[in-house]
């Protein structure tokens, strides 16, 4: 049909925008072609098609294409992310994975290349970590635990403390930092009412203190069965 004819193309020319220029090896017919950047107005005009199953699966995709255009290469992110975890160790560790986390390079489009491309089960867990410190960003994680023998991390995360957007002792480093703030702050007190009170009392009751410590366990798995 015509929608997997165009599919197609569509799916052509997303395989073309993640492939590295200097690549020799061919994975999509127009890969490499002039044009390629003349397709962003077609794409745009069916990522805004709508009226039926058809309409909405080929503007989704669309969508998606037009978003991964809009970020940096495919290709250049994986290599940062591996020349990073190549170069941990010592003190500055932490300091590199942060800084790579605030860059938003690692994503998790990339994770599985990634860890395909990395050279043993210590690397592997390093991006694992830098994969745990970006999801993670909200809490405060306070101990990794990497088990290369298991080819698994444990690391161990708190709530982070309840405190005033203007508190000095507030480290806000992202915006999710600063939303959360905001949304914790008796800032937004003042304006709230008595239901919404009693609706904030009751999600505070059933909040995590921040004291108690939680641990989370990611594991690199070959097959399903590894998972057990």
């Amino acid at each position: 049909s015509t929608a997997t004819v165009i599919s197609t193309i569509i799916d052509s020319i997303s395989d073309a925008g993640k492939t590295d220029i200097a690549s020799t090896e061919l994975k999509s017919v127009v890969q490499g072609a002039a044009g390629l950047v003349e397709t962003s107005p077609c794409l745009t005009d069916i990522a805004s098609m709508s009226g039926n199953e058809t309409y909405d699966r080929l503007s989704q995709r669309c969508r998606n294409v037009l978003i991964e255009e809009s970020l940096p290469s495919m290709e250049d992110r994986k290599n940062k992310v591996l020349k990073v975890v190549q170069s941990l160790g010592g003190e500055d560790t932490t300091k590199q994975i942060e800084e790579l986390v605030q860059d938003n390079i690692a994503g998790s489009d990339i994770l599985f290349p990634v860890l395909r491309a990395a050279a043993d089960v210590s690397e592997q867990l390093k991006v694992l970590e830098i994969t745990a410190r970006k999801q993670y960003q909200s809490y405060n994680i306070t101990e990794f635990c990497p088990m290369a023998d298991q080819g698994a991390l444990k690391f161990i995360y708190h709530n982070k403390p309840r405190a005033s957007v203007f508190s000095s002792s507030s480290r806000i480093t992202s915006m999710t930092d600063l939303t959360r703030a905001m949304s914790n702050s008796k800032l937004s007190d003042l304006e709230r009412s008595d239901s919404d009170s009693s609706l904030q009392s009751a999600e505070e009751k059933g909040k995590v203190p921040s004291d108690v410590p939680r641990v989370a366990l990611m594991k690199i798995c070959e097959t399903m069965g590894d998972s057990n």
